[in-house]
């Protein structure tokens, strides 16, 4: 081959430096080609611990405080119990529903996820809404009424659904996150393969400079 005559021809010290310059080369190509690749898999995993399974956590996190909220209101408005302990459960359950709604909308970017979050808050609203009445009465001392009241507002129709729309959201970040997985999986493949191939032809291409000299 050509190629090969003119190597030959080519003084000691050319065909080193030439060797030095071709190994150097694919060195290079090899470290671009592995940083560039880990670095994709690494912003795969940033989005699966920093937002989808933040987003899951915050998620159970409303169920759990909505939950709280609807026993409180069972506990003393449906059994008819007039106490001050009413206020600190429910105030509590809402600010920690608050708390980890912010951070679950923190989480939140392309447009699916932030139509399931507006339909989250107009269900906490509308709940909210349908139970305002009967805690008015509760504290003005009819608990009997408030309960009645708060049936046929649909008061715990509102509380179900918005118990389930919070399961549904969860189950589809959890589908999200399984999704996330997988492909951090494959990308991880897929860059230990490019490693190994690229620095399979560092040496190939090493060893045939070296016989060619």
């Amino acid at each position: 081959m050509l190629l090969t005559r003119l190597l030959v021809k080519l003084p000691i010290r050319a065909k080193i430096a030439l060797a030095f310059f071709v190994v150097l080369l694919l060195e290079a190509v090899l470290g671009f080609t592995a940083v560039h690749q880990l670095a994709t898999f690494d912003r795969t995993v940033d989005v699966i611990t920093k937002k989808v399974l933040v987003a899951t956590s915050e998620l159970s996190g409303m169920r759990e405080q909505l939950l709280r909220y609807r026993l409180a209101v069972a506990r003393y408005i449906g059994a008819q119990d007039i106490n001050p302990a009413f206020e600190t459960f429910t105030n509590n359950a809402l600010a920690g529903y608050r708390d980890h709604e912010a951070r679950y909308a923190a989480t939140l970017a392309n447009p699916k996820e932030l139509a399931i979050r507006e339909d989250l808050g107009r269900s906490m609203q509308d709940y909210l809404d349908r139970s305002a009445p009967a805690i008015t009465l509760y504290r003005a001392g009819k608990p009997k009424e408030a309960w009645d009241l708060y049936l046929a507002n649909g008061g715990v129709t509102k509380g179900e659904a918005l118990d389930a729309a919070l399961g549904s959201a969860k189950q589809a970040n959890d589908e999200s996150a399984q999704r996330a997985q997988s492909e951090a999986d494959t990308e991880y493949g897929t860059d230990l393969w490019m490693v190994g191939s690229l620095f399979a032809a560092v040496v190939i291409l090493a060893c045939a400079v070296a016989y060619a000299l």
